[in-house]
């Protein structure tokens, strides 16, 4: 059984407020998983890593709203989720 590794994330809550919700919850956790997998150490290389592999990871992730921000990355990973 093969399974969308946003299933694994499916239960994780958005810490975001609804009007900071312009990307895909699920799409800005996958990308940022893949590309540190693939060796990226920084926001800005997320960026760049889904921008270089737009079409395939638009395949996997809904990236309607285009690529998340490297500012975008770097907000989501450091809310501090012990607050919420």
């Amino acid at each position: 059984m093969q399974k969308h590794l946003s299933a694994f994330f499916v239960n994780v809550p958005d810490p975001r407020s609804n009007r900071n919700q312009k990307h895909n919850f699920l799409a800005i956790i996958g990308t940022a998983i893949l590309a540190v997998l693939s060796g990226v150490d920084s926001f800005l290389g997320i960026q760049e890593f889904v921008e270089s592999h737009f079409t395939e990871l638009s395949q996997m992730f809904d990236l309607s709203n285009g690529v998340p921000s490297h500012d975008t990355y770097r907000r989501i990973f450091s809310i501090d989720l012990l607050q919420k």
